[in-house]
């Protein structure tokens, strides 16, 4: 059974790819790559934790961004 937070992860992850079905494609290619790192985030934080680390690019930024989220979703749950 997932939990609160991985529920609530998953949830923005797919309201993310329904914004980017509606948008242009210049809009909606970086939307589904957000989508797709939430929704893995959401059911494997460790495994992209690790992988945004190894990143040579924007590593830092994204792993600043996904500690932001977690604590806002820490005070949902």
């Amino acid at each position: 059974m997932a939990t609160k937070k991985q529920t609530i992860t998953i949830g923005i992850a797919l309201g993310v790819a329904v914004l980017a079905s509606i948008t242009t494609a210049w809009i909606a290619v970086p939307l589904w790559v957000i989508a797709i790192l939430l929704l893995a985030w959401g059911l494997q934080p460790k495994l992209v934790e690790q992988y945004a680390r190894r990143l040579p690019y924007g590593g830092s930024y994204i792993l600043k961004a996904l500690g932001k989220l977690d604590s806002t979703l820490s005070r949902w749950s």
